[in-house]
């Protein structure tokens, strides 16, 4: 019976260490981005010499402009300076004549700056003698862009209060898998106090109150952290929030599952390089240069919303444009659509170049689908258009466009498991259309087989609130709308994972069918939902921290598939315990203790019937030993992640040489520990309350 139980134990935890491990709980997405490496020394008088700058070039095309926008990168713990050559080589990809980013990076010699906080204030030393000097390199540049990851955040993070910081130096801050809520391996009081720190000033920079003389440069400083996702087992992503410290006019944490054009996870290494965020990230750091002076940042306003607009969705738009766009009208006559009373629905061939104009329905929200492969302009009228003379003489419209939004979809020749763009949509609020009575609609090119094109007006978004049970629960819903909303109030709890099933009358074919956004209401995170390539059709679904009004879910359907199959779906939500099993295994560190402590207080309990059994309590050394050595590989193995940067083969010599002996040697006191333990006899039994106390 006990040989079965440990049997059973042991494959219950390796499972849940597979999962974890080897990334069972997420696909490994992320496109590689290749590039052409090369390192300039940069001379810095710092009072750290330890430390270097460097700045990157690429080598087979380094593009050189009239205006340079310096960028600087500082990595995270035992980071290394090549790191930032991902960045760097799309960066020059979308370089100009005018106008190019300079990368600078800073090495910190692989420093664990996660284990001791006098690290981080030397690192944060030399960062701002490295911005003195990378803007006397750049005289028209009036600040430097910081990109720091891991770690690298709270250095950066930590360079105003210092007294070698160049005043109105640093006006945004990007940070990638940054733990600004704590630090995610407390090893010394001193890195607790830091955190600390940091909070008080930053939070008193932005206090209504003032307590004190508050640092001019904070008035105008953007902070955006990225998280990547349920991939990063060693920086969890709901430590990458910084709302806590700063306002939302300056800044915001979102996830690249979440983020236009990205839609992915990625592990702590690969946000350095995933293809995806990588592309992302370089447009938005060219939109946040003034255009007619390229040396200066556009203000904290135009910075924020771009960010926002490349990281984070807008479903329903706040508001419109102002201006007015006049509409190019060509030849041939417009096609006049009365008040539609059904959906409004073009496909194949008949989605040709054209103008398609449509009277508003008061009260009513407007939604339209497009496929990847139709390209349209879209305007809304504020007076009627009923002749082609109208649409010549069309000042008072105002284009819409920017108010599309692309949903994503897995596809067959992505092997990979990333997503590709699957449709745009746009959902604007009856009230938003109040002051316009037409839209006009412009494609521009289409005709392909499975070209869609479809219009709907809608009372209000539709929207169901179902309720959850643990055994899982079915229930029906009527899907009408192109964009519809699910809310689950009653999932709560971050710690399961669970799977939704989709069904409708007809198989959608090859593309999902519908597209499922999730939210987490009150948090940031936000993800797109893909099932396993290879498995069944259900979507996993599971979130970081926990939330006292459930999730939200967006469903967005193809009017083509749904006129075919119908708007009712059957949707089934269920717990997936393995999967939770793997959440357990990753978050619930303590939890894992506590179970391997109880069931070797039961092992001894049966040991202790007035007999003695020598097997037995060597089953109980072995499985206390072999649970407690799970706990210290998981956090040895972090250590091993990040030791190796971007070079794997770095990180896989340092992982072999010193982080298995060490772990190796503490194997060999653990064993002797619980030996010595488990003869102790019933004594150990009542131990267990105390040391589940001290957790």
């Amino acid at each position: 019976m006990l040989t079965l139980a440990s049997i059973v134990v042991a494959l219950l935890a390796g499972l849940a260490v597979y999962r974890d491990t080897f990334g069972m709980s997420s696909l490994d997405a992320c496109r590689m981005t290749y590039m052409y490496p090369d390192y300039l020394p940069v001379p810095v008088v710092s009072r750290v010499s330890k430390y270097a700058l460097f700045e990157y070039r690429e080598g087979f095309e380094h593009r050189e402009a009239e205006h340079l926008i310096p960028v600087l990168f500082i990595p995270g713990n035992a980071g290394a300076y090549k790191q930032a050559r991902s960045v760097g080589s799309v960066s020059n990809q979308y370089a100009s004549t005018l106008r190019a980013m300079r990368v600078y990076t800073v090495d910190t010699i692989n420093e664990l700056s996660a284990l001791d906080a006098s690290l981080i204030i030397d690192q944060a030393l030399f960062a701002n003698d490295a911005i003195r000097t990378i803007l006397g390199l750049h005289p028209n540049a009036k600040s430097v862009v910081i990109l720091a990851h891991s770690m690298g955040g709270i250095i950066a993070k930590s360079l105003f209060s210092l007294d070698n910081y160049v005043n109105g130096s640093v006006e945004s801050i990007i940070t990638l898998a940054t733990p600004h809520a704590y630090p995610p391996i407390a090893v010394e009081s001193n890195m607790a106090m830091l955190y600390t720190h940091l909070d008080r000033f930053w939070r008193k920079q932005f206090a209504r109150e003032v307590y004190g003389e508050k640092h001019p440069d904070f008035e105008h400083l953007l902070l955006v952290s990225i998280a990547s996702g349920e991939r990063d087992s060693m920086v969890l992503s709901s430590l990458s929030g910084v709302e806590h410290i700063i306002p939302e006019s300056h800044g915001f944490t979102a996830f690249s599952t979440g983020s236009p054009a990205v839609w992915i996870s990625a592990d702590h290494r690969c946000i350095l390089w995933c293809n995806q965020l990588v592309h992302t990230i370089a447009r938005a750091l060219y939109g946040t240069v003034h255009a007619q002076n390229p040396g200066a940042s556009v203000d904290l306003e135009t910075r924020l919303a771009v960010w926002k607009r490349l990281l984070t969705y807008e479903f329903n738009p706040s508001k419109l444009p102002a201006h007015s766009s006049q509409i190019y009208v060509e030849r041939g006559t417009p096609i006049f659509w009365p008040k539609p009373s059904k959906p409004f629905l073009l496909s194949g061939e008949t989605v040709k170049p054209g103008l398609h104009v449509f009277d508003l329905l008061p009260g009513k929200n407007f939604q339209l689908y497009s496929s990847s492969n139709v390209e349209l302009e879209i305007f809304a009228c504020e007076s009627r258009v009923t002749s082609l003379d109208d649409l010549k003489n069309s000042g008072s419209c105002i284009s819409m466009k920017d108010a599309l939004f692309a949903i994503p979809s897995q596809t067959p020749s992505r092997k990979d498991g990333s997503a590709d763009v699957t449709a745009s949509i746009l959902t604007v609020d009856a009230k938003l259309l109040s002051p316009y009575v037409s839209v006009v609609i412009r494609v521009l090119n289409g005709g392909s087989p499975n070209s869609v094109l479809g219009v709907q007006f809608n009372p209000a978004e539709a929207s169901t609130s179902v309720q959850f049970s643990l055994a899982g629960s079915t229930f029906q819903v009527s899907l009408p709308s192109i964009a519809s909303v699910l809310s689950l109030p009653t999932i709560t709890e971050s710690f399961l994972a669970y799977k939704l099933e989709v069904k409708t009358s007809c198989d959608p074919g090859p593309l999902l069918d519908p597209v499922v956004h999730m939210s987490v209401t009150g948090s940031p995170e936000t993800r797109w939902l893909f099932p396993w390539p290879e498995e069944d059709s259900s979507l996993p679904i599971s979130f970081y921290a926990n939330t006292p009004k459930g999730l939200q879910l967006r469903l967005f359907r193809n009017p083509m598939i749904a006129s075919k199959c119908g708007s009712e779906a059957t949707l089934r939500l269920s717990i997936d315990y393995l999967k939770t099993l793997g959440i357990v295994s990753r978050r619930g560190v303590n939890l894992i203790i506590i179970l391997t402590g109880a069931l070797a207080c039961v092992l001894f309990a049966l040991t202790t019937s007035g007999r003695t059994d020598t097997n037995v309590m060597a089953q109980m050394r072995v499985c206390f030993t072999a649970g407690l050595f799970a706990i210290l590989m998981r956090q040895v193995s972090r250590l091993a992640d990040l030791s190796g940067g971007e070079d794997s083969l770095l990180g896989s010599t340092v992982s072999l040489l010193v982080c298995y002996p060490i772990a190796f040697s503490i194997l060999l006191v653990l064993h002797v520990v619980t030996t010595i333990l488990v003869n102790i006899g019933k004594v150990s039994c009542k131990f267990l309350p105390k040391f589940i106390h001290m957790l």
